[in-house]
């Protein structure tokens, strides 16, 4: 519960940042801010691509975790295959495998095992990002995210600056130091860094319990951390689709002591073979695969997430 709590601090930090920063737009050459905007909100609309996926934070300059994660997608023959690799602040590695092929869900064990179920109904993708697939009420979930995206961004849409201007797609990139970033941003960091470390201070729990890696990042931040600076650049094809990106966040604050201490978030994603991704699915007489039951049973989906927890846990 307590690293529950503690990552949520650390996520909305992030998100507020990434939130923001991802609706940084100038309206040049392609109309930059819409590109941006729409190409976002058309990722839902992905049914056919590969997707490449990198993350990693850091900490005063030593990485705490990393996370990559590679994805072939095809929502017409209800395929997908995807694997990913990640590692934690004490070291360790850890990998994933998983495969959706004729109605059966499929992965790889940290040990080399196999499991799956049988029966489920195909889904995942893009378009599991919020959208309910009912068209009106996309169409206002749309709606409101493009409003609350023009009220954040503001005067700030003239901070991105058009670097490629390409027949097929144009590129677009915005460094931002910390005195450009909005107030809201860093009262909102102020609010919520300052309750966890008023929990840290008073809670009977932290007495006793040694801090995990994402405890201590929060702790050195200290209750009044802030944007330091925003880097970011990414490439929007002129039909309105998000072709790469990628976006570096660094937080800074003070710990008791007066200590400046630094928390920086990267993250990359790349979009190819849009429309044309062939995925590639498991030979089932290459492997034994322990199919537990069907999608549809409690049993099985009870102990397919503790497989799953255990793994992260771990």
């Amino acid at each position: 519960m307590k690293n529950k709590k503690t990552m949520s601090v650390i996520g909305v930090a992030a998100g507020v940042c990434i939130l923001t920063s991802a609706a940084f737009a100038n309206y040049q050459t392609a109309n930059g801010y819409e590109a941006l905007k729409q190409s976002l909100f058309n990722l839902p609309k992905y049914e056919n691509y590969t997707m490449d996926f990198d993350f990693a934070v850091s900490t005063d300059g030593t990485t705490i975790a990393t996370v990559s994660e590679y994805q072939e997608f095809d929502k017409a023959s209800e395929l997908s295959h995807s694997k990913g690799e990640s590692t934690t602040a004490d070291g360790e590695s850890y990998s994933n495998e998983n495969w959706s092929q004729d109605g059966k869900d499929i992965w790889k064990n940290s040990d080399g095992t196999y499991q799956g179920v049988d029966d489920v109904i195909f889904s995942g993708g893009m378009s599991s990002l919020g959208l309910t697939g009912n068209e009106e009420t996309d169409r206002k979930i749309i709606r409101f995210l493009e409003l609350l995206s023009d009220t954040l961004v503001g005067d700030l849409k003239n901070n991105f600056v058009c670097v490629e201007d390409g027949e097929n797609s144009a590129t677009y990139e915005v460094n931002l130091t910390s005195v450009q970033i909005p107030e809201l941003v860093n009262a909102g960091l102020g609010a919520v860094f300052s309750m966890q470390n008023y929990y840290y201070d008073t809670s009977e729990y932290y007495e006793d319990a040694e801090l995990t890696e994402p405890d201590k990042v929060v702790q050195n931040l200290g209750s009044d951390p802030r944007v330091d600076s925003v880097k970011c650049r990414f490439t929007v094809n002129k039909d309105n689709t998000l072709q790469n990106g990628e976006m570096t966040v660094v937080f800074a604050g003070e710990d008791k002591n007066g200590a400046r201490h630094d928390f920086t978030v990267n993250g990359s994603l790349d979009f190819s073979n849009v429309g044309t991704t062939t995925v590639q699915k498991l030979d089932l007489n290459s492997v034994d695969v322990e199919f537990l039951g069907t999608g549809e049973s409690a049993d099985v989906e009870s102990e397919y997430e503790i497989t799953v927890e255990d793994d992260i846990a771990e």
